[in-house]
């Protein structure tokens, strides 16, 4: 039921009006559960008002006539016309015919477009009345055939409340971000100018800290935009709930915008920004006051460990981790702009350094990120000029001592800078994302060897290339890449093993396993990369078409004491052999360790104990040396 109250606070009640249904051709019938007759219920002051208006309507005409006629008709006229009585009975007649016109018009025109003006003030229940000061109605009552009314209803908002909360939508995209609902960039730099303002003022620190997630691009290119979008979400999520307030809540006053604060703090949210989303995927913090350096440690701690949960996209899981730079303010800046590029600089430190850690500006890494970049630009340019070149390990079988496979290992010889090792570029290159190209060039190089060696050795050598996590996830066209390969050396696919990392399979979820299935119908096998020191996840050994584990070099270089690595590499071995899966050991220095890995039925070996990386030529002698006695 819904209460109604016109202009002159005369209340009477309708039933809802809901659901127009066309049912004439001029007028709405709205329906209502009740399907009750509405009545119109007019004050008396309002009656008397459209009365007197009526009938000076009606009679306008008739007086403007009668005016017309004394002051202009011609004197015959008036004499025709004859006595007092004569004007009489004029007036009666138009007074009656006024009267019976009136009253026709009324019932048959002025009633049925009678609108009433009016305000719906509450709306009743069962429970019930709750006032809602809502929107304002035009409620037109309208006269149907015999004695039923129907209804017609026109809403329009009131014009002052559809401006203020248009003003509060334009506010919230001026200064939140419309995917995650965070602060954006520019009230971001708003809000870092206001804490250094008041840090000056009040002589205390502040600590920005600059956030960019690892691997998210992997995961946008491989699922789609929408599901980046959704993990986005995700993150904002969880950094929100970790973050407490009093560590980067903003004073909203710098947005001169007491509608958006009030809105915010009506629905539970703080008065400023949380955390910043300032890029594609990266976010900002600002501590507004520090106390203690220690306290930026303990957030940045609790950031990352935040980001080691996996992440659940259409049904699929995915490990991101994040690398975060911290600037200090009034050491390292005290503008808005040296904070964020000392923070910038610290996050690429960070990526750098193995990713998923944090590291606090210093001025030598202004050095180091100017090297880094020079090195970048050298490095788009390294393949075409040919300064890389492959090295090759060889791997034994512990039960002959024969050499049976090879691991193609890249280098670089720089122009200027000479031998640039593996960990000063391999990072950089995925990074910038040139380790696509650089991956295909070694997988074709390392193809070819192995084509050229069967053809002058002989065919039961095979050859191991690694797979960049980044080519595994972000290259559309490795398969066609590795088929590819393939076919233009005339290699078997059984002849290559390719090496993925246990992170980069355990990442990229259905995605991984699709891809290592089409990986399998080229007949080549999948070797998993640094088992033991990712996730080691059972599901994925029982799951995933996995022909090898390699074992990394930390478990064999603790083999021998006797204590944890001892217990964990035994149960590795175990649990390849029963899953019918090849085992190789990595790093083999020592002849105890050799020893021992021969006595655990480990099925091949590597390492400097039996041979460094070789180049192509002193591959091809040291397997004619080895051709009729083994290696050990």
């Amino acid at each position: 039921m819904t209460c109604l109250v016109d202009n002159d606070r005369y209340t009477f009640y309708s039933t809802d009006l809901a659901n127009p249904d066309y049912t004439d051709d001029w007028f709405y019938q709205l329906q209502s559960s009740a399907l009750a007759p509405i009545r119109i219920c007019m004050s008396h002051k309002l009656q008397l008002r459209l009365g007197i208006s009526l009938v000076a309507l009606i009679l306008l005409p008739f007086v403007l006539a009668g005016y017309v006629l004394v002051n202009y008709a011609p004197p015959g006229l008036l004499q025709t016309l004859g006595e007092p009585w004569v004007w009489i009975s004029i007036v009666v007649l138009v007074l009656t015919s006024a009267g019976l016109l009136f009253g026709l018009m009324f019932h048959q025109v002025f009633r049925p477009v009678l609108a009433v003006q009016a305000w719906i003030n509450a709306i009743a229940s069962d429970e019930g009345i709750r006032v809602e000061p809502r929107h304002r109605r035009t409620i037109a009552h309208l006269l149907k055939r015999g004695d039923e009314v129907g209804s017609l209803a026109t809403a329009t908002q009131n014009l002052e409340r559809q401006l203020v909360e248009t003003k509060r939508k334009l506010a919230n995209i001026a200064y939140y971000d419309s995917l995650t609902g965070l602060a954006n960039r520019h009230t971001f730099t708003l809000f870092l100018r206001k804490c250094l303002e008041s840090a000056r003022r009040h002589h205390h620190s502040a600590a920005l800290l600059y956030i960019d997630i690892d691997g998210f691009k992997d995961v946008n290119d491989t699922l789609g935009h929408g599901a980046g979008d959704q993990i986005l979400k995700q993150i904002a999520e969880r950094l929100n709930t970790v973050l407490r307030a009093e560590d980067y809540i903003a004073d909203m006053s710098v947005h001169h915008d007491p509608l958006l604060v009030d809105d915010r703090a009506r629905n539970g949210y703080d008065a400023g920004p949380r955390i910043s989303r300032i890029g594609g995927d990266e976010f900002a913090v600002v501590i507004k006051q520090l106390d203690e350096v220690h306290h930026a440690v303990l957030i940045c701690e609790r950031l990352l460990m935040a980001m080691k949960e996996r992440f659940t996209v259409e049904g699929q899981q995915f490990t991101l981790g994040a690398s975060i730079g911290v600037s200090m303010y009034p050491g390292d800046g005290d503008t808005d702009e040296d904070l964020l590029k000392c923070a910038d600089i610290a996050m690429y430190h960070s990526k750098n350094s193995g990713r998923n850690t944090f590291n606090f500006y210093n001025e030598n890494m202004e050095v180091v990120a100017l090297e880094m970049h020079q090195l970048i630009a050298d490095l788009q340019n390294a393949v075409e000029n040919e300064e890389f070149y492959l090295q090759y390990q060889p791997q034994f079988s512990t039960l002959t001592g024969q050499l049976v496979s090879l691991e193609a290992l890249v280098r670089w010889q720089h122009p200027t800078k000479g031998f640039i090792p593996p960990n000063d570029f391999i990072s950089l290159a995925e990074s910038s994302g040139i380790i696509v190209k650089l991956g295909r060039w070694i997988l074709m190089e390392a193809c070819r060897m192995l084509a050229r060696l069967h053809k002058e050795i002989g065919p039961e050598i095979r050859i191991a290339v690694n797979v960049s996590p980044v080519q595994f996830a972000a290259d559309h066209g490795f398969l066609e890449a590795v088929r590819d390969a393939l076919l233009e050396t005339g290699l078997d696919g059984a002849c290559l093993d390719l090496e993925i990392t246990e992170s980069a399979i355990m990442q990229s979820g259905q995605v991984a396993l699709e891809t290592l299935q089409s990986m399998k119908a080229l007949n080549v096998n999948v070797s998993m990369d640094d088992f033991g020191t990712g996730y080691s996840s059972l599901a994925a050994l029982r799951d995933m078409p996995i022909d090898q584990l390699k074992i990394d070099k930390a478990f064999i270089d603790h083999i021998l004491g006797g204590g944890r690595e001892h217990s964990i590499i035994k149960a590795m071995l175990a649990l390849a052999k029963e899953l019918d899966i090849e085992v190789v050991a990595e790093g083999v220095e020592t002849n105890a360790q050799l020893k021992f890995l021969k006595l655990l039925r480990c099925d091949l070996v590597q390492g400097y104990l039996m041979s460094k990386p070789l180049s192509e030529d002193n591959l091809f002698e040291f397997i004619r040396q080895h051709a009729e006695s083994p290696v050990f």
